[in-house]
């Protein structure tokens, strides 16, 4: 005879598989007293908590047993390529709630209440469990409800839709969409205004110190970000963007996410203003170490370098970005910058971090930004002139109809640069 805590489970199962998008993973951990045969794996990358766990068991909450939850969930985050909160729910009318940094475990029963923080996420959690009169009859009804709900969205074509769906990250589609279009509008400027693609993008946004300088051009800090000037460039800078916006983007959301890009791409190119000299900027890659800065601040908070094969992964991306950075036309201060901004933000914008922590850390992005804007001041000045490209510029500007524009940049470059 069925009893009424697999009913629940069951109950619990239809509600996250068919209202919130969970679908059920197959994990069994060998010699551990936590995963046994009937308990419950859920994930859903895209969800608050990525990870549910349902189990029938006594609550018992031990450090022995937290070791082995967070253990097999940083194992199932990495299959599923996305890191998040885990809820662990015990089927046990005895139960508490307890809460850390990386796992939420809850008691779940008819009638029994929940945290404000999972209701938040869940609103309609507490009515989803209930007793039935006849658990038998109730448990053919809740199997097939989920079978059949499995079946119909488990076509090729679904799992197709969801997984394109999954894979991209909003912060991925406005910033690779732009950078396209600016490199596409690069090529054809160069192309039939016949000037250097260097000059194309300076005229697109790219940074250029001369144009900070003379023409107060700050906002080239930024857009520089959406400018590449090979395919090669953009096809690397959209391929990392892919792969770490999406889970940062789980983590902390989008605007969260195009902030932490936004600032460290700012940041970044602040750094190249103090240390490069006259040089033109341009790529995603400072915002993109922002991200990736942000996404080691979730591994470590989510206990992943514990994991032995997940550190090896961790550090050896780790040394291949720093290599990345050593290579000829790559600019180490952008990727420093960019680093280092989004390592700020991750502790800052996290509300897992420690409240004193956050405070040190904002404390220090205030004297980092006051540093900045001392070492900017310094530095304001020209160490080398290009009046070539200026004049290619000029040019484009030109041939676009925008005299007036072409011959302010003139005289205004010829003004500043007879001061030398």
């Amino acid at each position: 005879m069925t009893d009424q805590k697999k009913i629940w489970e069951l109950q619990l199962m239809r509600y996250f598989i068919t209202h919130k998008g969970y679908t059920q993973v197959r994990f069994i951990a060998a010699n551990t007293n936590v995963s046994q045969e009937n308990d419950i794996w859920l994930a859903n990358p895209n969800a608050t908590y990525t990870i549910i766990h349902i189990t029938q068991n006594s609550q018992a909450m031990n450090n022995s047993r937290i070791d082995i939850i967070r253990q097999q969930a940083a194992s199932l985050s990495n299959v599923i390529r996305r890191a998040g909160k885990v809820l662990d729910i015990a089927l046990d009318v005895t139960g508490t709630h307890i809460e850390n940094s990386e796992i939420i475990s809850i008691a779940v029963y008819p009638g029994g209440p929940l945290p404000d923080d999972v209701l938040r996420t869940f609103p309609d959690l507490n009515m989803v469990v209930f007793e039935v009169n006849d658990p038998d009859e109730e448990q053919s009804r809740l199997e097939k409800q989920i079978s059949d709900y499995a079946m119909k969205n488990n076509t090729p074509k679904k799992r197709a839709q969801r997984e394109a769906a999954e894979s991209m990250s909003k912060t991925f589609i406005i910033a690779s969409t732009i950078s396209i279009i600016v490199y596409i509008a690069n090529f054809l400027i160069s192309k039939y205004f016949e000037v250097s693609s260097v000059s194309a993008s300076i005229f697109l946004g790219s940074y250029y110190k001369a144009f900070v300088i003379i023409f107060s051009d700050y906002w080239r800090l930024l857009t520089a970000g959406f400018s590449h000037g090979s395919f090669f460039h953009i096809w690397c800078n959209i391929m990392a963007l892919f792969s770490v916006s999406k889970i940062v983007e789980d983590k902390y959301g989008f605007v969260k996410t195009m902030a932490i890009l936004i600032i460290s791409i700012i940041f970044g190119n602040i750094c190249v203003f103090i240390g490069d000299g006259n040089q033109v900027a341009l790529g995603l890659s400072g915002g993109i170490y922002g991200l990736f800065a942000s996404m080691m601040v979730i591994f470590w908070q989510g206990g992943y370098f514990r994991i032995p094969a997940l550190r090896r992964s961790i550090f050896s991306n780790i040394y291949m970005n720093i290599l990345i950075s050593f290579l000829p036309n790559v600019s180490l201060l952008a990727h420093l910058g960019g680093f280092v901004a989004g390592l700020f933000l991750a502790f800052m914008l996290d509300k897992d971090t420690d409240k004193s922590l956050k405070i040190n850390f904002a404390v220090c992005a205030v004297l980092a930004v006051i540093a900045m804007g001392y070492l900017g001041y310094k530095h304001f000045y020209l160490d080398k002139i290009y009046l070539g490209t200026d004049m290619e510029v000029a040019k484009i500007l030109d041939k676009l109809g925008l005299d007036s524009l072409s011959r302010n940049l003139i005289d205004k470059v010829t003004a500043y640069y007879g001061r030398y």
